[in-house]
């Protein structure tokens, strides 16, 4: 039995979108809507709950958290396998799908509906716990720098090192091998507490579920990379960095990939802090405080960035992902009777993506300014509160023009 390779994977697709109206009107009112809510929160005069701090959260014990990281276990040991020992070939066997879709985007999804639950499945916590140290609270540098280059090793092996997207079965293998050993390592160095913020899955789960912590210099970092990678990923689908690429092949294509994805990091960043370093001259703050303390305004339009752009691919992914359940190795099974199910594309049609796409991202900048507001009233006084959301505004305007341009009907 043959089944013809669908290696879509959560790229997101280009060519014509099905948005309500042309993407030029649907920046400008998505922009405005922005101000909008911006100056009605400012007539409201909103006194919200101050910013909490990091707090511990208690340990979970008992029998459903056992069986729950058993599950997680068990899951990763299942990815590894299917991606060492199955068919070296990244249509047919289910391990890319797997990692990139099912893991990846869906546990954004789920991390954003029901919180931080994947703490409960933590397999990379799982097998740090048979480290020979007691759990507690990492010392050393701030844990999120370390989940931030985790992070975007993970990205980087995705979107940069792929010769031919998405990366192979038995790289993938190798991928989590490393990561894995890294991950051990890291909590081997600063304790088996590190990884709930020190690896790069579970930090950004936990940011999207909303867990208490208060932001540093690496949740900043964390979040550009998290974007960063979203826009590099709707830039390389362009006519114009096919160009760039050109005939490159190789190692020679990896390196290219890997300044495009440094760059839309970097782009991102540069956007945030400008923004934020105008609000510390208006607040006579210091610079670095004030960019940690606005970081989490970028979570929610982080989430509806990835959101936007893998919804039409992430709907047929988990088609494809139902039909190789029947043959996990590639191996020519059927063992579910599914091996033959046709991806629908027409789930949703074009006309529906484009106005869930539009209504997601809207609803996303209004929640990056509640937050903004949230952090300025509880951080700063008076008028200075005031104009500090000012530049932090134009930033998720910024935001928000970009995805419409890049992000929207792709």
């Amino acid at each position: 039995m043959f089944r013809t390779p669908i290696p879509i994977l959560a790229h997101g697709f280009g060519g014509t979108n099905g948005l309500p109206l042309p993407k030029w009107l649907v920046a400008y009112g998505i922009g405005f809507a922005v101000v909008i809510v911006f100056v009605v929160l400012r007539i409201m005069r909103p006194r919200p709950a101050a910013v909490t701090g990091t707090t511990k959260d208690e340990p979970v014990r008992g029998r459903a958290f056992a069986i729950t990281r058993a599950v997680g276990l068990l899951a990763y040991v299942a990815l590894f396998v299917t991606a060492a020992f199955g068919k070296n070939d990244a249509g047919s066997n289910i391990s890319p799908v797997t990692l990139i879709v099912i893991f990846y985007l869906g546990w954004q999804i789920i991390s954003v509906v029901a919180g931080d639950v994947y703490w409960w499945f933590n397999p990379l916590d799982t097998i740090a716990r048979a480290l020979p140290q007691d759990e507690e609270e990492p010392e050393g540098p701030d844990s999120h720098w370390t989940a931030a280059v985790l992070l975007f090793s993970f990205l980087w092996f995705v979107f940069a090192y792929p010769e031919f997207y998405p990366p192979r079965p038995h790289e993938i293998a190798v991928f989590l091998t490393l990561y894995t050993v890294a991950v051990v390592l890291g909590a081997y160095r600063w304790g088996r507490g590190w990884v709930r913020d020190g690896e790069g899955f579970s930090a950004l789960f936990g940011l999207l579920g909303r867990r208490r912590r208060s932001p540093t210099a690496g949740t900043v970092a964390l979040l550009c990379v998290y974007l960063g990678s979203i826009l590099f990923d709707a830039v390389s689908q362009t006519n114009w960095w096919v160009d760039v690429l050109g005939t490159s092949r190789g190692w020679s294509a990896r390196m290219i990939n890997t300044v495009g994805l440094v760059w839309a990091v970097v782009a991102v960043a540069i956007v945030y802090v400008l923004a934020t370093r105008i609000a510390a001259r208006i607040t006579s703050q210091p610079a670095s405080s004030v960019t940690a303390r606005f970081a989490l305004a970028m979570v929610p339009i982080g989430f509806v960035w990835s959101f936007v752009h893998y919804l039409s691919p992430f709907l047929a992914d988990l088609q494809n992902f139902y039909a190789l359940a029947s043959d996990p190795l590639g191996r020519g099974w059927d063992v579910f009777g599914t091996i033959d199910y046709i991806v629908d594309y027409r789930w949703l049609t074009p006309a529906q993506t484009g106005w869930i796409q539009t209504l997601a991202l809207l609803a996303g900048c209004v929640a990056s300014v509640f937050v903004v507001q949230r952090v300025a009233y509880t951080s700063f006084r008076g008028q200075a509160a005031v104009r500090a959301t000012y530049p932090l505004g134009a930033a998720i305007v910024v935001g928000a023009v970009a995805a419409v341009l890049l992000l929207l009907g792709t």
